[in-house]
């Protein structure tokens, strides 16, 4: 019976092998495209104009605080209007009295409007915090089928349906919103793309098979 060749170092196990993820396949890619659609449907030019306070209450925040400061905005307007103040005439040609009842105006007006941005922040800063999670969990996958890949084999499909899901959910998050991405640096939304782009066509080392 032939024996096994022995290596350099006199074992007779064989080498070790280098296992391939592989390509992405058509319900991988039609996952990235559902992705990609529902954020362009979800962002400011379709569901912004078709319903703009559905896409404030999930992307911009503060619809509550905004129609606050509209209800309180429209009540001043009608009663300045009733008093005979002109709304859009400059402040210099104004009389005194009237430029007193814009001054209450503007400070009854000056805590909503801080909510509002308030809110509209704290929203923001939710979304980017997704943002980062999904970063995150697309560098963990790779790291995980890269570690685990070759004694793994069955789930190597797993990982690539994994990362397109992750690439879907990021899409959607900054099609929907895509002043997200102004804070972050150029080279980190590049990593993010090349973490999905090698997790899915790049061969990585495993274990022994």
């Amino acid at each position: 019976m032939t024996q096994p060749q022995k290596s350099a170092t006199g074992s007779s196990e064989p080498p070790q092998r280098i296992v391939m993820l592989p390509s992405p396949g058509l319900r991988d890619v039609i996952v990235v495209l559902i992705g990609a659609v529902l954020g362009l449907l979800a962002g400011p030019h379709v569901l912004g104009q078709v319903q703009p306070d559905a896409y404030r209450h999930a992307f911009l925040g503060g619809l509550g605080e905004k129609r606050a400061l509209d209800e309180l905005r429209e009540s001043w307007e009608h009663t300045l209007t009733e008093l005979g103040v002109p709304l859009d005439a400059e402040r210099r040609d104004l009389e005194s009295w009237q430029l007193d009842r814009l001054e209450a105006r503007d400070e009854e007006l000056a805590p909503f409007k801080e909510a509002m941005d308030e809110a509209k922040a704290e929203r923001k800063a939710q979304l980017q915090g997704t943002s980062r999670t999904l970063a995150l969990a697309a560098a963990t996958v790779l790291v995980l089928a890269g570690v685990c890949g070759g004694r793994l084999t069955r789930f190597k499909p797993r990982f690539v349906t994994a990362i397109a899901a992750l690439l879907a959910v990021w899409l959607t998050l900054h099609l929907g919103r895509p002043d997200l991405l102004e804070p972050v640096s150029l080279p980190f939304t590049a990593l993010v793309i090349a973490l999905v782009i090698v997790a899915a066509l790049l061969p990585l080392p495993s274990g022994r098979q």
